[in-house]
C-alpha cells in the first residue's frame, strides 16, 4: 500500500556504500547479488506479506537511483515501475514481486540505473 511505502521512506535507505563501481561488481557476483537482494527484499517488504507491491518496489528503485545520484526528474514513476513488475512478476501474485522475482527485477533496475548514470551529462561541482 501507499502508506506502507511511506513507512519505508522513513527508514534508512539503501546503503550509501552502493557506489557505481560496487554496483557494477554486483552484476558479476551472483552470490553477493542474491544475498543483497534478499536483504533489500526483507527491508522493503514493509507490510511483511512476502511480496513487493508497486509502492514498495518504487521505494527500492527511488532509493537505488538516489544512492547512485540519478536526478529525481530522471527516475521512473509509479506507472513505469508497474510495467516492470508486470514484466518480472508472475501470475501467482499479479502486480507484485516474490523474493525470487525481485532478484531479476533488481538486477535490471541496477543495470538501467548504471546506464542512465553513464548517459547523463556530467554535473559541474
Amino acid at each position: 500500500s501507499k502508506a506502507a511505502a511511506e513507512e519505508v521512506k522513513e527508514q534508512p535507505s539503501i546503503e550509501r556504500s552502493l557506489t557505481p563501481s560496487y554496483a557494477k561488481s554486483l552484476l558479476s557476483a551472483p552470490n553477493l547479488m542474491s544475498s543483497l537482494c534478499q536483504s533489500y527484499f526483507t527491508k522493503y517488504d514493509s507490510n511483511s506479506d512476502g511480496v513487493l507491491d508497486v509502492y514498495e518496489a518504487l521505494a527500492v528503485v527511488g532509493d537505488l537511483q538516489e544512492c547512485l545520484e540519478i536526478p529525481p526528474a530522471n527516475r521512473p514513476n509509479e506507472q513505469q515501475v508497474g510495467i516492470l513488475i508486470a514484466r518480472y512478476g508472475g501470475q501467482e501474485h499479479p502486480n507484485c514481486l516474490s523474493a525470487e522475482q525481485f532478484k531479476e527485477f533488481f538486477k535490471f533496475a541496477l543495470q538501467a540505473t548504471l546506464a542512465t548514470r553513464s548517459n547523463a551529462p556530467a554535473v559541474a561541482a
